[in-house]
């Protein structure tokens, strides 16, 4: 043998390289999951809800074509969150973008005036 030990033998193994490497345990990316699952569905759906309030107030076409075109992108923008939601290396820091990102259009959305 060269020197090193089984992990069978010295009671390590892969748990104890994850813990060593900074990796989470079971339930912890369980949390992580569900938490990510979470803000894709619900923050995705209020970003996407508020950038399409906003293009359709914000669009100079007929009232029927600046609801249907910005009713159309929203899709792209869910799915843009719900990608971006797992793509993301932490899930507290991207919580938070989308947070100020809802917060933006909000201001915007209700800091217009109404036509």
């Amino acid at each position: 043998m060269t020197g090193r030990s089984s992990p069978v033998v010295s009671g390590g193994g892969a748990p104890q390289r994850a813990v060593q490497r900074g990796e989470k345990s079971g339930w912890q990316q369980r949390v992580d999951i569900v938490a990510r699952s979470i803000a894709a569905i619900v923050g995705g759906y209020a970003v996407s809800a508020l950038a399409t309030a906003l293009l359709a107030r914000v669009l100079p076409t007929s009232k029927i074509e600046a609801a249907i075109g910005p009713a159309t992108f929203s899709f792209v923008i869910y799915a843009t969150i719900a990608c971006w939601a797992f793509a993301a290396r932490r899930t507290w820091p991207f919580c938070a973008v989308l947070a100020v990102i809802g917060a933006l259009l909000c201001a915007m959305l209700y800091g217009m005036p109404r036509p």
